[in-house]
Protein backbone atom coordinates (compact mmCIF):
# COMPACT_ATOMS: atom_id res chain seq x y z
CA UNK A 1 0.00 0.00 0.00
CA UNK A 2 1.13 3.53 -0.79
CA UNK A 3 0.02 6.48 1.34
CA UNK A 4 0.38 10.02 0.02
CA UNK A 5 0.01 13.26 1.93
CA UNK A 6 -0.24 16.33 -0.28
CA UNK A 7 -0.16 19.35 2.03
CA UNK A 8 -0.29 23.05 1.33
CA UNK A 9 -1.61 26.45 2.35
CA UNK A 10 -4.58 28.04 0.59
CA UNK A 11 -4.31 31.78 -0.01
CA UNK A 12 -6.54 34.01 2.15
CA UNK A 13 -10.03 34.34 0.72
CA UNK A 14 -9.64 31.41 -1.69
CA UNK A 15 -10.78 28.44 0.42
CA UNK A 16 -14.31 28.21 -1.00
CA UNK A 17 -13.05 28.04 -4.60
CA UNK A 18 -10.32 25.59 -3.61
CA UNK A 19 -12.78 23.28 -1.83
CA UNK A 20 -15.25 23.24 -4.73
CA UNK A 21 -12.56 22.20 -7.18
CA UNK A 22 -10.98 19.76 -4.73
CA UNK A 23 -14.32 18.01 -4.27
CA UNK A 24 -14.34 17.09 -7.96
CA UNK A 25 -10.85 15.61 -7.60
CA UNK A 26 -11.77 13.63 -4.49
CA UNK A 27 -14.95 12.17 -5.99
CA UNK A 28 -13.26 11.15 -9.24
CA UNK A 29 -10.20 9.73 -7.45
CA UNK A 30 -12.30 7.61 -5.09
CA UNK A 31 -13.88 5.96 -8.13
CA UNK A 32 -10.52 4.68 -9.41
CA UNK A 33 -9.90 0.93 -9.20
CA UNK A 34 -6.64 1.17 -7.23
CA UNK A 35 -7.83 3.76 -4.72
CA UNK A 36 -8.32 2.68 -1.11
CA UNK A 37 -8.96 6.12 0.41
CA UNK A 38 -8.88 9.76 -0.72
CA UNK A 39 -9.96 12.82 1.21
CA UNK A 40 -9.33 16.51 1.75
CA UNK A 41 -8.62 17.62 5.31
CA UNK A 42 -8.30 21.09 6.85
CA UNK A 43 -6.06 21.81 9.85
CA UNK A 44 -7.91 22.27 13.13
CA UNK A 45 -5.47 24.96 14.28
CA UNK A 46 -4.72 26.70 10.95
CA UNK A 47 -7.81 26.83 8.70
CA UNK A 48 -5.85 27.71 5.55
CA UNK A 49 -3.67 24.59 5.82
CA UNK A 50 -5.04 21.66 3.82
CA UNK A 51 -3.97 18.12 3.08
CA UNK A 52 -5.12 15.45 0.69
CA UNK A 53 -4.67 12.10 2.44
CA UNK A 54 -4.59 9.26 -0.07
CA UNK A 55 -4.13 5.50 0.06
CA UNK A 56 -3.43 3.45 -3.06
CA UNK A 57 -3.17 -0.28 -3.67
CA UNK A 58 0.31 -0.01 -5.21
CA UNK A 59 2.64 2.18 -7.26
CA UNK A 60 0.87 1.21 -10.48
CA UNK A 61 -2.38 2.62 -9.08
CA UNK A 62 -0.60 5.89 -8.23
CA UNK A 63 0.86 6.13 -11.73
CA UNK A 64 -2.55 5.47 -13.29
CA UNK A 65 -4.10 8.13 -11.05
CA UNK A 66 -1.44 10.69 -11.98
CA UNK A 67 -2.29 10.16 -15.67
CA UNK A 68 -6.07 10.62 -15.34
CA UNK A 69 -7.74 13.67 -16.87
CA UNK A 70 -9.21 14.72 -13.53
CA UNK A 71 -5.74 14.73 -11.94
CA UNK A 72 -3.90 16.41 -14.83
CA UNK A 73 -6.57 19.10 -15.21
CA UNK A 74 -7.66 19.78 -11.64
CA UNK A 75 -4.29 19.76 -9.83
CA UNK A 76 -2.78 22.63 -11.83
CA UNK A 77 -6.00 24.61 -11.32
CA UNK A 78 -5.85 23.96 -7.55
CA UNK A 79 -2.32 25.37 -7.56
CA UNK A 80 -3.74 28.76 -8.51
CA UNK A 81 -5.40 28.98 -5.06
CA UNK A 82 -2.28 27.97 -3.09
CA UNK A 83 0.28 30.25 -1.42
CA UNK A 84 3.07 27.85 -2.52
CA UNK A 85 3.31 24.45 -4.24
CA UNK A 86 2.06 21.51 -2.18
CA UNK A 87 4.53 19.19 -0.49
CA UNK A 88 3.79 15.61 -1.59
CA UNK A 89 5.74 12.86 0.20
CA UNK A 90 4.91 9.19 -0.51
CA UNK A 91 4.95 6.56 2.23
CA UNK A 92 5.03 2.79 1.82
CA UNK A 93 3.51 0.72 4.60
CA UNK A 94 6.06 -1.31 6.55
CA UNK A 95 3.74 -2.80 9.19
CA UNK A 96 0.60 -2.00 11.09
CA UNK A 97 -0.89 -2.97 14.40
CA UNK A 98 -4.29 -4.62 14.51
CA UNK A 99 -6.10 -4.78 17.81
CA UNK A 100 -9.09 -6.85 16.79
CA UNK A 101 -12.42 -6.40 18.57
CA UNK A 102 -11.04 -5.59 22.02
CA UNK A 103 -8.94 -2.42 22.19
CA UNK A 104 -7.20 -3.43 25.43
CA UNK A 105 -5.53 -6.44 23.83
CA UNK A 106 -1.91 -6.33 22.74
CA UNK A 107 -1.57 -5.41 19.06
CA UNK A 108 -0.69 -7.95 16.43
CA UNK A 109 2.08 -6.57 14.22
CA UNK A 110 1.63 -7.52 10.60
CA UNK A 111 4.53 -6.98 8.21
CA UNK A 112 3.86 -6.38 4.55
Amino acid sequence: MIRITAAGVVRDGCMEEFRKLAERLVVASRAEAGNLSYGLYVSVSAPNEVAFLEEWKDEAAVEAHNATPHFTEICPALGEWLAAPMQVPYYMQVFYAWYGKKRNRRPTIISV
